[in-house]
């Protein structure tokens, strides 16, 4: 009968992060949704900050302008089967 359901049943008050779990995650849901939309507005105006940065011909920016889109891909996710440090730190 020592259950955390039936401690929570009883009136006792949540303590520390649990308590507020729905609202962390809907606001990284917001913060997700902000970012992707964020990246993909980046990509139709990127080309025309290239040539402030040094690159002049049409093939090059066409190049730079694909590597970046493909790298801000790469390092904005996580290595697939890379372990989360949690893990790492339990073992």
């Amino acid at each position: 009968m020592t259950s955390e359901h039936s401690a929570t049943s009883e009136g006792l008050p949540q303590i520390g992060a649990a308590a507020h779990w729905r609202q962390t995650l809907w606001a990284m849901v917001a913060i997700q949704f902000v970012m992707t939309a964020a990246f993909s507005m980046l990509t139709p105006i990127m080309p025309l900050f290239l040539p402030v940065l040094g690159v002049e011909t049409e093939i090059a920016i066409d190049v730079w302008a694909g590597i970046l889109n493909g790298v801000t891909s790469l390092v904005a996710r996580r290595p697939y089967g890379a372990r989360s440090p949690t893990a790492v730190a339990a073992n």
